[in-house]
């Protein structure tokens, strides 16, 4: 997690409190897995495919569903929802003008990245809307 990311994590639980039952990473972790895996219309958030790797071998990878994504994001954040309803009355969206898409490919190694032996490197696609605009798209959480 960023640094920004974990300032307003510690900022909410200064306010609000800490969350009930998250005592730990195992219970973080726990939490997320129930959300991610629960069904909504556009299926669970995650999901896995199977892969060629370098070898031929086929490998089990963790895949976000956008769509899953999108309307978890857009049912549980009522910043997300008014930022959403703000830019479809500026760009509204249609067969005839779509929204225009962006993609963002990054190489992510979680933990020590200077590690002499880092086998957790992984590749990333980052997603959004060129139509959320300039400054929207300057937070990572767009």
């Amino acid at each position: 997690m960023s640094g920004k990311a974990l300032a307003a994590i510690a900022k909410a639980i200064a306010e609000e409190g800490a969350p009930d039952g998250l005592q730990n990473r195992n219970e973080l972790r726990a939490a997320r897995d129930t959300i991610c895996k629960k069904t909504g219309p556009y299926g669970p958030i995650l999901d896995h495919a199977s892969v060629s790797g370098k070898e031929g071998e086929m490998i089990s990878t963790a895949l976000a569903n956008p769509f899953a994504m999108l309307y978890a994001a857009l049912d549980k954040s009522a910043n997300m929802r008014a930022l959403f309803q703000d830019r479809l009355a500026v760009h509204p969206c249609s067969m005839e003008r779509p929204w225009s898409i962006i993609l963002y490919s990054d190489g992510v190694t979680p933990g020590n990245v200077l590690a002499v032996k880092n086998n957790r490197k992984l590749e990333c696609i980052y997603w959004s809307f060129a139509e959320l605009g300039f400054v929207a798209l300057s937070h990572e959480e767009c």
